[in-house]
């Protein structure tokens, strides 16, 4: 969470030194993504517009819109490609389409264990941030685990 804080505090940071801000106006953006309202990512997207609101002293406003209300994971990577979206959350796979190193993180089978996906992360080749890699993605800020993905057949159960 701690990490989490800092990296929000950053892009806060950023806001408040656009024009905009020191002009006294009200900056707006909206968070998509395509959650339902009761999952974690939903929670923790509106937990991030309260705290901008409220550590911008209602300078910035952020509204927050799931279920993908304004599109699919790759549309809304367009869409901040544009500038018609100011922040999104999305998926790994959808995300190789502008950062292909991700990609490594997002082979199904690559991992026999959670610690052998950590163990590359932490490796000097996962260190290797994307993050300015790829000209065509604004910012990339937050890199989440959402765990190893569980596959069977009928002849495992």
């Amino acid at each position: 969470m701690r990490k989490g804080t800092i990296v929000f505090t950053g892009l806060l940071f950023l806001f408040l030194l656009s024009s905009q801000a020191f002009a006294g106006k009200v900056i707006r953006m909206r968070f998509g993504h395509v959650a339902p309202p009761m999952h974690a990512q939903h929670k923790a997207a509106v937990y991030f517009a309260q705290y901008v609101e409220r550590e911008s002293g209602g300078r910035i406003k952020c509204s927050v819109h799931p279920k993908g209300q304004l599109g699919s994971h790759l549309q809304m990577l367009e869409a901040l490609q544009v500038g018609t979206l100011e922040m999104t959350s999305v998926a790994g796979p959808a995300l190789t389409e502008f950062v292909p190193q991700v990609a490594v993180v997002s082979l199904p089978f690559m991992f026999n264990k959670e610690e052998e996906m950590y163990a590359l992360i932490n490796s000097p080749i996962g260190k290797k941030s994307p993050r300015n890699s790829s000209p065509r993605v604004c910012l990339w800020e937050v890199l989440q685990i959402t765990g190893l993905r569980p596959f069977s057949t009928a002849k495992d159960q």
